[in-house]
């Protein structure tokens, strides 16, 4: 039986495929049976050190993937059952013993008393004897079902390749095909303010979609889609008119705009111009069903801005955040953020396209609180015609305090409220005023607090609505 090796020579692996290129020794011939393909491979193309392929064609089976350490599980089974065996006469032969020792003190027979309380010790100690087999029992019968449940899992759906050569003179087959598998980023951030230094490593989590496992001591991961093997093709250009409405209806209008709100940006998974990272150290990732593996892709080191922000309105702690241009294309992934080596963080990281600066989220703190306060609300009712209006009145004082032993550059966020409905808004007024509008209702304050002191802005608004209607603030 020829089986191609477990490791294949290398690997690329695309967002949504692997690419593996395999070879395997064969003698002087012209027709070989070839084992150990996956089940569904794709774009198989295969080439010989001499002669050429005249032919080749694919069928079903199920075998061991591994055979070495199949052969040497199934040794294992055996030993172990033996062991199973011995234990279990060893136990009934200690049964039998003890059963006959009770049936013996349970007789009404005259015996000394030294003589019974000798019998009921060695009774105790069979008693012992059988517990103790009973444990090294069952746990070999665990075992042994761990044994048989890895024996299984080595068994796999797989394809036979017949291959019928043409001046063959011996040498090596080798084989590329790709199978479905994917692969996404783990970044781990480290962060540290008072050097201006964040420090990233990047590993990718890769998954494999196929029947047998990916293994390689050789892996290229790329940050695009598996490339195109022929020349693009010319489509005629016709141009055609939609029907579609002139107007949306009103329904309409607001659930998009309510999507447009809420619904999380799109970010493109691959890069056009990729990004390959090649990593040389013994990489397997398991069949379909079974763990991830993970691939180390690089790490470095950026100068970073950091950046302190509070925004009391949504959360009463004070955020950091750092200012970075990514020498690398990052795609979205996981990202856990750890500030002077403590973990502050752990979200989904859009990414970043090399060049282009990036904010990462650091983590917030503590030492720095916001707080919103209600000075004072008035109403008073207003008529216009037949309906009846409130016209109310709000004073609010935004406070932030600086808690650390140090001063602090601090941003402060403060929104502005919008109109919806039937309110009306007649002012909004900000006390320092802002030092700018950074639209969609978000006013900006730089300051630098110094230890223990703090900043407060007074926000005053007054808004009119009809009588009878509840105003969420």
């Amino acid at each position: 039986m020829i089986v191609f090796p477990l490791m294949a020579d290398s690997v690329i692996l695309y967002t949504r495929e692997a690419e593996v290129y395999r070879s395997v020794s064969l003698p002087r011939g012209d027709k070989f049976e070839i084992y150990g393909l996956p089940y569904n491979p794709s774009g198989l193309r295969i080439w010989t050190s001499s002669g050429y392929v005249a032919s080749y064609s694919l069928r079903d089976t199920v075998l061991p993937f591994d055979r070495e350490r199949y052969d040497s599980l199934k040794l294992l089974l055996r030993i172990l059952n033996r062991q199973i065996s011995y234990t279990s006469a060893r136990y009934a032969r200690m049964k039998y013993e003890r059963e006959l020792l009770l049936s013996y003190t349970s007789k009404e027979v005259r015996e000394p008393a030294k003589n019974l309380l000798s019998l009921s010790r060695t009774v105790e100690r069979a008693t012992y004897a059988m517990d103790s087999l009973k444990a090294v029992s069952d746990s070999l019968t665990e075992v042994k079902k761990r044994l048989e449940r890895e024996i299984k899992d080595l068994q796999a759906p797989q394809k036979i390749l017949t291959v019928k050569l043409r001046d063959f003179r011996g040498g090596k087959l080798s084989v590329v095909y790709r199978v479905q598998a994917s692969w996404s980023p783990i970044y781990v951030f480290k962060a540290y303010p008072d050097s201006g230094k964040l420090k990233m490593e990047a590993v990718a989590e890769a998954e494999n979609h196929s029947t047998l496992p990916i293994a390689t001591k050789r892996a290229v991961v790329s940050t695009s889609l598996p490339p195109e093997y022929s020349p693009p093709k010319h489509y005629r250009w016709i141009l055609r008119d939609v029907n579609r409405p002139l107007r949306k209806s009103l329904e309409e209008e607001e659930v998009v705009a309510a999507v447009s709100e809420y619904a999380a940006p799109v970010i493109p998974q691959f890069n056009y111009v990729a990004t390959r990272y090649e990593y040389r150290g013994k990489v397997v990732i398991p069949q379909r069903g079974k763990a991830k593996a993970q691939i180390p892709l690089f790490r470095r080191t950026y100068e970073a801005e950091y950046l302190t922000t509070a925004y009391p309105e949504i959360n009463p702690k004070a955020y950091i955040s750092a200012v970075f241009t990514p020498d690398e294309d990052l795609t979205s992934g996981m990202a856990t953020v750890y500030l002077d080596n403590e973990m502050t963080a752990h979200y989904h990281y859009l990414g970043e396209r090399r060049g282009v600066p990036d904010t990462l989220f650091v983590g917030y703190d503590p030492f720095i609180t916001g707080e919103v306060k209600l000075l004072s609300q008035k109403r008073r009712d207003r008529r216009k015609g037949k309906k009846l209006f409130v016209v109310e009145t709000r004073v609010e004082e935004i406070v932030v305090k600086n808690g650390r032993k140090r001063p602090v550059d601090l941003t402060i966020h403060v929104r502005k409220p919008f109109a919806g409905g039937t309110v009306n808004i007649h002012y909004v007024r900000f006390k320092p005023k802002p030092k700018r509008d950074l639209g969609d209702g978000l006013m900006m304050w730089q300051v630098k607090l110094k230890p223990g002191e703090t900043f407060k802005i007074r926000r005053e608004m007054r808004v009119e609505y009809l009588k009878g209607g509840i105003l969420n603030w």
